[in-house]
C-alpha cells in the first residue's frame, strides 16, 4: 500500500454558483486532498484510494451536482495534491448556507496604554536623560467579529492561526496588523430534499491593531528600549562590561545603547529593539472571501 495519509485540505475549499436566467443555477463545488504517499507511490493508485472523490459520483445533498474531475499532482517525491470539481444545475441555491454572505460586526476597541515616546516617536523623558513614568495614551483598534458557514473545519489548523498574525493583505489591512483573537463553531443540521447534512457555523474574532510608531509589518511586536546595565566600550569589543556612571561607579540604571552595544549618549538617537511574537499565515486562505 503506496498510500499512507489523505488529508482534506481547508484552504483549498471553495464554492460559487451562476446563473442566466434566475430560476436554474450552477452549483460549482471546489475541493483538495493532501495526499503522503510512499516514493514509489503513483496517480492511479490515489485516484483509487477510497478517501478519494470519484469522477461522476454525486455530491452529498445535491443530487444533480456530480464530481467533473480529479486531478492529482506530485509535489514532492512523497506529497500529493488532488484538487477536485464538482458541478450540477439546481433548482433552489438561496437555501444553501454554504453561499450565504457572512455576517460581520465591527467596534472600535479603545485601550489606556502606557507609552515611552511621544507622537513623533521622541522618548519621554527629562532633559537629563531619565525616563518619565506614567504616562499614557488612548489608542484605537477595530476588532471585527465574523460568522460564516463553512463545509467543515479543522481545529488543530485553527489552534495555530490563534498563535499567528496576518501575512496577506485581509479585509484591506497590512499584513501583521490583523490577528486571530477567538474562535466558536457549532453543528448545524441541514436538510436539502430530504437528505440531512452538516456545516459548520463559524465566528471568528480578529483585532486589528494600530500600528503606533512603528510599521505595520511589526504592529503586533514587542518593543523594548536598547538599554541595560553592561555595555560595549568599543565597537570591535567581543565582550560587554560592567556601565559607569558619572562617579564612575557601576551603574545602578540601565544605560542607553547603541545598535552596536556601545554607549549612547544622546536620548534623542534611542534605539528600539522589535520582537516577534506570533507567526505570520494567510487569513484570507483560513477564514475565506468576505463578500
Amino acid at each position: 500500500m503506496t498510500v499512507l495519509e489523505v488529508t482534506r485540505m481547508w484552504s483549498k475549499q471553495g464554492v460559487s454558483n451562476d446563473t442566466s436566467d434566475g430560476r436554474v443555477y450552477t452549483l460549482t463545488q471546489t475541493e483538495g486532498y493532501q495526499v503522503t504517499t510512499t516514493p514509489d507511490g503513483n496517480g492511479a493508485e490515489i485516484l483509487s484510494h477510497p478517501d478519494i472523490p470519484k469522477a461522476g459520483q454525486f455530491v452529498s445533498g445535491y443530487p444533480s451536482v456530480i464530481v467533473r474531475s480529479v486531478k492529482p499532482s506530485r509535489v514532492s517525491p512523497i506529497l500529493w495534491v488532488v484538487d477536485v470539481t464538482a458541478s450540477g444545475d439546481v433548482s433552489d441555491i438561496s437555501a444553501n448556507p454554504l453561499l450565504q454572505r457572512p455576517v460581520i460586526r465591527r467596534r472600535a476597541l479603545m485601550s489606556e496604554e502606557p507609552i515611552d515616546q511621544d507622537y513623533l516617536g521622541q522618548p519621554i523623558a527629562t532633559v537629563n536623560g531619565e525616563p518619565i513614568l506614567g504616562v499614557t495614551k488612548k489608542i484605537f483598534d477595530m476588532e471585527y467579529s465574523i460568522t460564516k458557514n463553512y463545509a467543515f473545519v479543522v481545529d488543530e489548523l485553527i489552534t495555530q492561526y490563534l498563535d499567528s498574525t496576518n501575512s496577506d493583505t485581509w479585509f484591506g489591512y497590512a499584513p501583521g496588523r490583523a490577528k486571530l483573537v477567538g474562535y466558536s463553531s457549532e453543528e448545524v443540521e441541514w436538510l436539502n430534499e430530504g437528505v440531512r447534512n452538516y456545516y459548520q457555523r463559524v465566528t471568528w474574532d480578529v483585532t486589528v491593531r494600530t500600528p503606533y510608531n512603528t510599521t505595520p509589518a511589526q504592529a503586533w511586536y514587542a518593543r523594548t528600549l536598547h538599554q541595560g546595565f553592561l555595555q560595549k566600550y568599543t565597537p570591535q569589543s567581543l565582550q560587554a562590561a560592567m556601565a559607569f556612571d558619572g562617579n564612575q561607579h557601576d551603574t545602578t540604571k540601565p544605560v542607553l545603547l547603541k545598535i552596536d552595544g556601545t554607549r549612547e549618549l544622546n536620548r534623542e538617537n534611542a534605539v528600539w529593539l522589535y520582537w516577534q511574537l506570533y507567526n505570520s499565515l494567510p487569513y484570507n486562505s483560513l477564514i475565506g472571501a468576505l463578500v
